[in-house]
């Protein structure tokens, strides 16, 4: 098990003992390089990353448990540690505000754990944001969805059951559909996300008809290039696709529902590919330490307003995607 959570503040950061809870106060090292800028947990002695905070923006790993089992899924599932929950209780007990505007809980499926979310709701301040990454299929509580400062962001990866349900591994369409219509009587913002992938970008301009006529209530919807890793790296050969191969049909549906006043975006996805009056859709979504850039970037003119490449997916980019802005 995990003996102790380091938390960090502004001046000062904290150092908890896991078991029993009891806090001690260090001050922050001259040296930035030395700085806890992150949450770590410790165990024997070795220091591990459990969340990051960049740009002030906070990011928790609420669970690996999940109802769905998606066929692109970036996340390993069921690998909580044995005190997951309790290092979780430890975090939320002992947030420091000074060096946080925003809270990111992702999953698996953060709806599992909705008491930490609750808590959590209760505890912040009320100028802290609260984005919550789930799957649709469990209605959070009336707490949660009363909270005008609280984000969903739901996958609906088609505009009809079979395809979803496929992607998903579940048979979730209708009940999600049935949540968000539940959702829309409450001031929580909605943001749908679609993950496009060789097996429903043909569905694309759609879905985008789908989402005007059916869900026309939800605040933007976000349309997500692909990251390869775990499940969507074991099966890129049927889900991989060259994005310069649905540019033009995704502009189509973005326009579309920018047409209708539904706010759309486009993630992980770079400038170059796009014309210049379509790059006000983008936006730079890729985590910082998830981003990378090849050298034909290097003199790329629109590299400042680049959110890069995963990692993960250098090599695809390199033989197939990818072209410099002179």
């Amino acid at each position: 098990m995990y003996n102790k959570v380091l938390i960090p503040g502004r001046f000062t950061y904290k150092e908890i003992d896991i078991e029993s809870g009891k806090v001690r106060f260090h001050f922050q090292p001259k040296n930035k390089t030395k700085r806890i800028t992150n949450i770590y947990i410790y165990k024997d002695g070795k220091k591990y990353l459990f969340s990051r905070i960049e740009e002030r923006q906070l990011t928790i790993l609420l669970t690996t448990k999940c109802n769905h089992r998606c066929i692109m899924c970036p996340q390993q599932l069921n690998i909580d540690s044995i005190d997951n929950d309790l290092i979780i209780k430890r975090i939320i007990e002992n947030l420091d505000y000074s060096v946080i505007d925003e809270i990111y809980l992702t999953g698996g499926e953060p709806m599992l754990k909705i008491d930490f979310i609750n808590e959590l709701l209760q505890k912040t301040p009320e100028r802290i944001f609260i984005t919550i990454l789930t799957n649709g299929t469990i209605l959070p509580s009336k707490k949660v969805l009363s909270s005008p400062r609280c984000k969903l962001c739901i996958p609906l990866y088609a505009s009809y059951d079979s395809l979803h349900n496929h992607i998903t591994g579940s048979n979730s369409f209708y009940n999600v559909i049935n949540n968000l219509i539940a959702m829309s009587n409450y001031p929580i913002l909605i943001e749908l996300r679609y993950v496009m992938n060789k097996q429903n970008i043909n569905n694309i301009k759609e879905y985008a008809r789908f989402v005007h006529r059916n869900l026309p209530f939800v605040q933007d919807v976000a349309f997500m290039g692909m990251e390869l890793t775990a499940s969507a790296k074991k099966n890129k050969g049927s889900l991989w696709i060259n994005p310069r191969e649905y540019i033009s049909d995704l502009i189509e549906a973005v326009r579309y529902l920018d047409n209708f006043e539904i706010r759309s975006w486009i993630y992980n996805l770079q400038p170059c590919l796009f014309d210049e009056q379509d790059r006000n859709f983008l936006s730079p979504s890729i985590s910082l330490w998830k981003r990378r850039y090849l050298p034909i970037c290097t003199d790329c003119k629109l590299k400042n307003t680049c959110g890069g490449i995963f990692f993960s997916d250098m090599i695809d980019y390199k033989d197939a995607v990818l072209r410099s802005v002179k």
